[in-house]
């Protein structure tokens, strides 16, 4: 018996120490698609977990809507970020589902860079979008 509250102690001390939370974000963005295609808006949120002092992974889903023709769609993202001090670099990549006729499926493939103050983040991207299109975007992040 006395051996047990030693043990039960222990034991309420490790169940009660603070977990840390999995970082959520929202993130706003704006991406033209050159070559001929139409601008993009988007709204997703994002989770990452960290992997080192310095490196992350995370993903991304959210919705996005096109404009000329008015489409809208799923983007699905995966990234892996090295933070340095307040700028951030990044790779993105991931299946983007329209609501059209036709391909509805397409590629997403970007690398980006950033700036991260406090729970804020802005950035820019630069990627394809297959079959064909090349994308310039701007970003706005928040941490919730």
């Amino acid at each position: 018996m006395r051996r047990t509250i030693p043990v039960a102690i222990c034991a309420a001390l490790v169940l009660a120490l603070p977990a840390r939370a999995i970082p959520i974000s929202l993130r706003l963005g704006a991406d033209a698609l050159l070559n001929g295609g139409p601008g993009v808006f988007s709204l997703g949120l994002g989770l990452e977990s960290a992997l080192g002092r310095r490196v992350s992974v995370g993903a991304r889903f959210g919705g996005l809507i096109t404009t000329s023709p008015t489409t809208g769609g799923i983007p699905l993202d995966v990234f892996l970020r090295l933070r340095l001090n307040r700028i951030y670099f990044e790779g993105v990549g991931g299946p983007w589902i329209f609501f059209s006729e036709g391909d509805t499926v397409r590629g997403h493939v970007a690398g980006g860079i950033g700036l991260l103050m406090r729970d804020w983040e802005f950035g820019a991207e630069v990627g394809y979008l297959s079959p064909d299109r090349t994308q310039l975007g701007l970003r706005i992040g928040v941490r919730l």
